[in-house]
């Protein structure tokens, strides 16, 4: 639990009684068996965080923080999750979807890259056959790649 305590601040996860409220309104919890805010927590209490490491639960998170606006008891499931994630790319690394997303920030200043699109009938659109405009990179895209490398983004 202490490696927890570092990143959550001012939030108790021991407050947590399990009534599910974080849970209730996560929409990721809705879409994905597997997730749920208040069982995360109770690893955290129960000190079994190793076995949260051990797969990818926690990498679902969105950071919508409806959790943290649910709970009555101002756990903070999300800084609870967003520690979890710190200590799995300590010890794993990044998800390869995150590297890629941030090298294509760092390169782009866009979060994912141009693709071509499927309509009803399966046709294959790009954004000049909708007659969109081709994306552009910012016109500061030299500062987004500093700060990206600045804040230890990938090469």
């Amino acid at each position: 639990m202490s490696r927890i305590e570092e990143f959550v601040g001012l939030q108790d996860p021991l407050v947590c009684f399990q009534c599910r409220r974080c849970t209730s309104g996560c929409p990721v919890a809705f879409l994905e068996k597997d997730y749920r805010p208040h069982r995360i927590v109770a690893y955290v209490i129960m000190d079994r965080v190793d076995q949260l490491l051990e797969n990818d639960v926690v990498w679902k998170c969105t950071r919508c923080y409806k959790c943290t606006e649910y709970c009555p008891q101002a756990v903070a499931p999300s800084d609870v999750v967003m520690a979890l994630q710190k200590l799995v790319s300590e010890k794993k690394g990044l998800p390869e979807a995150y590297v890629k997303m941030i090298k294509t920030v760092a390169s782009t200043g866009l979060s994912f890259e141009e693709m071509d699109i499927a309509d009803r009938e399966f046709e294959i659109h790009n954004r000049e056959s909708l007659g969109l405009a081709k994306l552009q990179p910012p016109s500061r895209i030299g500062v987004i790649s500093k700060i990206v490398k600045a804040l230890g983004g990938v090469e």
